[in-house]
């Protein structure tokens, strides 16, 4: 059994076309018998994916920093890991997962992201990425990356071990597929 953790924002103001994609991610995830690694909120699309996985029969393991804890609500997961920062809640969550899916999100989901990819391009974790791009919402994103490599501040190994999808279920197979590769399975 394999984990994902699942990056993704606490907003609850967002339409309602990307609560589903995330709700749809969490069945997705407990129907390939993987566990759900994220942010531990109840609320947002972090709500909306653990609730997918939990109505699916999956089990959710919330990460949770302190100090906003006064700000997020926690979700009644299996487990909960208490972290003292974002920061360690980042690591952590990239160091007990064996893939990793960033969802549509706010700044801070955007900092998630960088972070994945910049430890990744550091040799810190090998770990396939995906990212969600319901309602092509990552396309200028995409074309960004495109634009940074061309201009050779990255190169394209820094984010070969991203992929990208507009389906739930093909993001998840796709990183299945990673992983099995990596594992030999």
């Amino acid at each position: 059994m394999g984990a994902i953790a699942v990056f993704c924002g606490s907003s609850g103001d967002v339409d309602v076309e990307y609560t589903a994609a995330a709700r749809r991610l969490g069945c997705a995830i407990a129907e390939r018998k993987l566990t759900l690694f994220y942010g531990g909120g109840a609320s947002g699309m972090m709500g909306a994916v653990a609730e997918g996985c939990l109505a699916s029969g999956g089990k959710v393991v919330g990460v949770i920093p302190e100090e906003v804890k006064d700000h997020e609500l926690p979700y009644a997961c299996a487990e909960i890991h208490w972290v003292r920062t974002i920061d360690e809640r980042k690591e952590t969550l990239i160091n007990l997962a064996d893939a990793l899916i960033v969802l549509p999100g706010g700044l801070g989901t955007l900092d998630e992201l960088f972070f994945v990819i910049a430890r990744s391009r550091m040799g810190l974790h090998s770990k396939p990425c995906g990212i969600l791009n319901t309602r092509e919402y990552f396309q200028h994103l995409s074309h960004f990356l495109e634009h940074v490599i061309s201009q050779g501040f990255a190169k394209r190994k820094h984010v070969s071990n991203l992929y990208i999808e507009e389906e739930p279920k093909d993001l998840v197979d796709a990183l299945m597929q990673k992983m099995n590769a990596t594992t030999g399975e």
